[in-house]
């Protein structure tokens, strides 16, 4: 039975089959599942261009996502249980594939065992409150950098995240609730001025 978990566990880590992301993952908002996948946006909105039906546009992201090396079935798990997809249901649906009721009841039946069932995946952890670390920082610019807002920011993002919290691990006392970047509310208000974007 560990075996059969163990490989369970193994498979969560395997690269998805296009097969079984056309059939467990027919969400009609397949652009923000791409994002949160980490597809290139000028590649997502070409899809989106080209491609009149829902099942098509998001069957030819599933495979633009499939390109990445490091595509696993966690990711996308992951990623359909993000804010930004928001498809929890399905993201249980896909992960019963992999991994059965009777393993996870003895996870949480036995928090000791050697059976590793979740762990947050590093672009779920970036909409997660709270979370800290070089790797988040990382993770949440290379999204931003994948939209082409900042085309060539010279990493002022992330040397941002370094001065303001220490990647969110500084020694000192923050002066805010606002995360990585120390971003107050009040400052958060003001990007909401789209009269000061002119």
């Amino acid at each position: 039975f560990i075996l059969e978990a163990k490989r369970k566990e193994v498979e969560m880590d395997r690269r998805p089959e296009l097969s079984q992301l056309q059939e467990y993952v027919q969400i009609l908002n397949w652009q923000e599942l791409a994002i949160a996948l980490g597809c290139d946006q000028q590649k997502v909105d070409e899809i989106d261009k080209d491609n009149r039906k829902t099942v098509d546009a998001r069957r030819e992201m599933f495979k633009l996502y499939l390109k990445n090396p490091e595509a696993t079935n966690a990711q996308v798990y992951d990623a359909l249980r993000s804010r930004v997809v928001g498809e929890p249901h399905t993201a249980e649906k896909y992960r019963k594939l992999f991994v059965p009721d009777s393993v996870e009841s003895l996870s949480s039946s036995n928090p000791q065992s050697s059976v590793r069932l979740r762990y947050p995946d590093i672009y779920t952890r970036i909409w997660i409150g709270g979370e800290s670390g070089q790797d988040v920082v990382e993770a949440c610019i290379r999204m931003i950098n994948n939209t082409g807002i900042f085309p060539d920011d010279k990493k002022f993002m992330y040397r941002l995240a370094y001065t303001m919290s220490r990647y969110r691990k500084a020694t000192w006392q923050l002066q805010t609730d606002g995360g990585i970047w120390q971003v107050s509310l009040h400052a958060f208000q003001d990007t909401k001025d789209v009269s000061a974007h002119k």
